[in-house]
């Protein structure tokens, strides 16, 4: 329940805060520009996600940053949305916020695979199920965001982030129990700067990151996981609004929100059918060879399902409502890409030292920070220079993404092929 109440402030805010930056600030570069300040700082979030585990356990450390999410959270929307802020301002109230998201993301994805034992069957399985629910929220909410933008403007949409977040808060500090035989959840056991120093603590941490370096499954597997991971944050930071603007015209910022929430809504859609997809598949994949194929074939999948970006360069209007051409193209390319997703993390997570799973973890976010942030820097480039002109170019900026991605399967797959007995 806490999930779902939290994944509902998130989403209200992914589908209400782009269209109004676009609208304050006037140009959906902008909105790109925002969103790769924020993965630099979320970068900066998980590298200091076990200092602060080691300080108050993962479930402290989660609900502190959570906690100081609602605050920044609230900020952002309210002085934007009263014209209070400048361009300066909500690049630093990101930065902020992105870092406590940085620590709340390497804290919440920690616990299950410290509580599983970092068991892939149980973690695939975990992530799927949770995966999910998450998309389930994420597509009602961004449609009805949107629609409830068009007909009464940002201020309701934007005051769901702080009160959905709160309620989720307090649901977790009552409810959220966690067994003692559970070691490192305390904070005892975790990396940090106990009895040493931060600098002591990096060198630690660097250890761990150079360990991952020399595994070839845990190298590839991160940068693998990086590229499948990037066009999430390019759909809502990129894709979905500047088309959305596209299509309502200048000055209709409102009944863009209504677009950019169909093609969210309608890409966690394509979730929910990886999610149930994932879980039904684990009657079969009962042992590491088959989900390793699995794994394999489904990030092939996810980077053949890039070209439907293509979508974006089709002249065709709205077909119904809201709904267009590349909501239902978004739709289909979600399943694939939410799979693959669910899978290299889990495969990850299964092969990461004992012990270091949190530290592991950090180092796969970090990289899909720097991904993100250089595939923002990209596309937002290219809406700078060439205006809106730019989406019809998208099918070609994707290529070499989609020939990166598949030159790292091949990688991985090399890499992960279990050895042959004498």
């Amino acid at each position: 329940m806490a999930l779902i109440l939290a994944q509902v402030g998130i989403e209200a805010q992914n589908a209400g805060l782009p269209p109004l930056i676009a609208k304050v600030f006037g140009s959906a570069s902008v909105v790109a520009d925002v969103g790769m300040t924020a993965a630099l700082a979320e970068l900066a979030g998980t590298i200091a996600a076990p200092i602060v585990a080691k300080k108050l356990g993962l479930k402290g450390a989660y609900m502190w940053s959570a906690g100081l999410r609602v605050a920044t959270g609230g900020l952002i929307a309210g002085l934007l949305a009263a014209g209070w802020l400048s361009l300066g301002g909500l690049v630093a109230l990101f930065a902020v916020d992105a870092v406590l998201l940085g620590v709340a993301l390497i804290t919440e994805k920690s616990i299950p695979a410290v509580l599983l034992n970092q068991d892939q069957r149980k973690l695939e399985h975990f992530k799927a199920a949770r995966q999910t629910v998450i998309e389930v929220v994420a597509t009602i909410v961004p449609i009805a965001t949107g629609a409830l933008v068009a007909s009464a403007g940002f201020i309701p949409a934007l005051i769901a982030f702080p009160v959905a977040m709160s309620l989720s808060i307090g649901l977790v500090a009552l409810t959220l129990k966690f067994p003692g035989k559970v070691s490192g959840l305390d904070g005892n056991g975790l990396p940090g700067p106990g009895e040493g120093s931060l600098r002591t603590y990096f060198e630690h941490l660097k250890e761990g990151a150079s360990q991952v370096v020399r595994t070839p499954a845990l190298r590839y597997s991160v940068l693998t996981y990086s590229l499948v991971y990037v066009p999430i944050s390019l759909v809502y930071w990129f894709m979905a609004p500047a088309f959305a603007l596209h299509l309502a015209g200048a000055g209709n910022e409102t009944l863009a929100a209504a677009y950019g929430g169909m093609m969210i809504g309608l890409y966690s859609l394509g979730g929910i059918v990886a999610g149930l997809w994932t879980m039904r598949q684990q009657r079969r994949e009962r042992d590491a060879a088959a989900m390793r194929t699995s794994m394999l074939r489904w990030t092939v999948a996810c980077a053949l399902g890039m070209t439907l970006f293509a979508a974006l360069a089709v002249p065709v209007g709205p077909l119904w409502g809201s709904l267009t051409l590349p909501a239902l193209a978004l739709f289909l390319f979600g399943i694939p890409q939410v799979v693959a997703k669910l899978k290299l993390e889990s495969f990850f997570q299964s092969r990461a030292p004992k012990g270091k799973v949190d530290d592991a973890t950090a180092v796969l976010e970090s990289a899909s920070s720097v991904a993100l942030v250089l595939g923002l820097w990209a596309f937002g480039k290219l809406l700078a220079g060439a205006g809106i002109a730019s989406l019809p170019l998208l099918a070609l900026a994707v290529g070499p993404l989609i020939a990166a991605l598949l030159l790292l399967t091949w990688a991985l797959a090399r890499a992960s092929k279990p050895a042959v007995a004498p």
